[in-house]
């Protein structure tokens, strides 16, 4: 299992750099990978990154639209199926609630808070390019380096994704959706429309 120590040492290598043996003596490039990491961790339904919770209800109702809400975990990133024993049949993401019309709310969801440790060789890999990328403009200072390794990095992320994340033909509802939902907070039906994927 690669580290975050091991990514920001190869990734390093990979511009001609020395190995570190120490995140305290790069706090800056600690800084970088962790930002491109929880980006990355938003992009996709990484299957290593799968948390399931049962939500709590907060006691004061919503102004109007629905009946409850509940709070979603400090670590959400992205919903990806409710509970097969609960029929939500409308929904809203509202900033870090859920508000719908169920008594109760338990969901899966893509977490903010996986581990490096989890990742998969092929999303490793995507890391650590993706990390050469953005250390090369402070270590080479060479632009096309930087765009090289980012090239790179988008041909990894798309291997990875097509071997990593959630097929299609899971019950997935569509990130897009959800992005959409939780900025704008708009209103999301799931029965009879096209943004919920089920299980074949």
């Amino acid at each position: 299992m690669a580290t975050k120590l091991d990514i920001i040492s190869n990734a390093r290598i990979l511009l001609a750099d020395t190995p570190v043996y120490d995140l305290n003596e790069i706090p800056e490039q600690e800084y970088i990978f962790n930002s491109l990491y929880r980006n990355m961790l938003q992009m996709k339904y990484w299957k290593f990154s799968l948390k399931r919770a049962e939500l709590s209800r907060i006691t004061e109702a919503p102004l109007f639209g629905y009946k409850y809400a509940f709070q979603l975990p400090f670590d959400f990133a992205n919903l990806t199926r409710f509970d097969n024993d609960i029929n939500v049949t409308s929904y809203e993401i509202l900033g870090d609630q859920l508000l719908c019309d169920n008594e109760e709310m338990r969901i899966e969801f893509t977490s903010l808070d996986t581990p490096v440790e989890s990742c998969t060789p092929m999303v490793v890999k995507y890391l650590e390019y993706q990390t050469a990328a953005e250390l090369s403009y402070l270590i080479t200072e060479d632009k096309t380096i930087a765009n090289n390794f980012i090239a790179l990095a988008t041909r990894q992320l798309n291997k990875a994704a097509s071997r990593d994340s959630m097929n299609e033909r899971s019950k997935t509802i569509w990130k897009s959706q959800f992005e959409y939902a939780r900025r704008s907070g708009t209103r999301s039906t799931i029965n009879g429309l096209n943004n919920t994927k089920y299980w074949s």
